[in-house]
């Protein structure tokens, strides 16, 4: 397709995923393993995967998929292997997993979603008392054309997903609104209240999808105490942040020997003690079981509680029906 003369490092996680797998079905394998293969995709982009297993299984492909997401593969998986601290906890059919206790108990997701994406309500455009409002967002990468010509948003106070097709802008429009980008052109406030481009840092954090660049310090702990030191906070609020991001146990260790998922965690964890006004996540849940991705849900209502503006960047149905009241939909038009 249009994708075969591009870089590979030019390519979203998506289209990536589907070059990898491409290359690897074009040796003629006879099985075939996955790990968290939708993790990175959006809804669509999973529902083709789904489609493309069931096409390999039909040809008598024997195929192994390790994920934490579970509805797409209604239909498709045979059998099921529930896996509990290294062993084979369940198994059974693909109907074992609508059972609740049984989910609730080995920390799973849903076995099915109802799409979100069609009921949430758009942002309306007129500014309310909280929230980030950007007027006049003028952007382009050098050489092409606008991607944000003279655009007007409002993001009100609460939690809302950003959401729009892989290459609409998510993460450059999350990335425009930390003032960051000395090409940009636009005037923002936060709360009805003016803020230059060069002071929006101090008050909009922001975790983006590589959480291997976020992190610096010695420990777990040090990374939370500096975070909370910034908000004017004490190192006595540490123990509620590794208890609220389930990282007890984890304070001493180094924050680069953390699994993907604990990283990720602490990033979040990093950003919410700073008590941001506005917090803009990328894909904050995308290699997240069940359990974990209800405690990033329950962290970003606590935040939105407190009046602030949390703006998601997601593919995930289920984060974005547990915590989302609206969504900001791109392209803008």
């Amino acid at each position: 397709g249009p994708i075969l003369s591009s870089s590979i490092h030019e390519l979203s996680e998506g289209q990536k995923q589907k070059v990898g797998l491409a290359s690897i079905l074009s040796q003629g394998p006879r099985a075939l393993i996955l790990d968290e293969p939708s993790a990175n995709l959006d809804p669509e982009a999973t529902e083709d995967l789904a489609c493309k297993l069931a096409e390999l299984k039909a040809r008598g492909m024997a195929i192994l998929v390790v994920d934490h997401r579970l509805y797409w593969l209604e239909g498709i998986a045979d059998r099921v292997l529930v896996m509990r601290e290294g062993r084979i906890a369940e198994r059974g059919g693909f109907d074992l997993l609508y059972d609740d206790a049984l989910r609730g108990r080995c920390g799973l997701r849903a076995a099915r979603i109802d799409d979100p994406r069609r009921t949430l309500p758009d942002c309306a455009v007129e500014p309310g008392e909280g929230g980030l409002a950007v007027s006049g967002l003028r952007f382009a990468y050098s050489g092409k054309p606008a991607l944000f010509d003279g655009v007007d948003v409002s993001i009100p106070a609460g939690v809302t997903a950003l959401i729009g097709d892989n290459g609409t802008g998510k993460t450059t429009l999350a990335r425009l609104l930390t003032g960051l980008n000395a090409a940009q052109e636009g005037r923002f406030a936060i709360a009805g209240q003016p803020v230059p481009a060069s002071k929006l840092l101090s008050r909009v954090g922001i975790v983006l999808q590589n959480a291997d660049h976020q992190l610096h310090m010695k420990t777990v702990r040090q990374e939370l105490e500096v975070s909370l030191s910034l908000a004017g906070g004490g190192a006595d609020d540490v123990p509620g942040l590794l208890s609220l991001f389930a990282l007890e146990g984890l304070a001493e260790r180094h924050p680069q020997s953390l699994s993907g998922g604990e990283k990720q965690r602490l990033v979040i964890a990093c950003a919410f003690a700073k008590r941001p006004d506005v917090l803009i996540l990328d894909e904050p849940t995308s290699g997240l079981d069940g359990r974990n991705m209800r405690r990033i849900a329950d962290a970003l209502d606590l935040l939105a509680g407190r009046g602030a503006c949390v703006l998601v960047i997601t593919h995930d149905l289920e984060l974005m029906g547990l915590s989302c009241a609206r969504a900001l939909r791109l392209p803008l038009s």
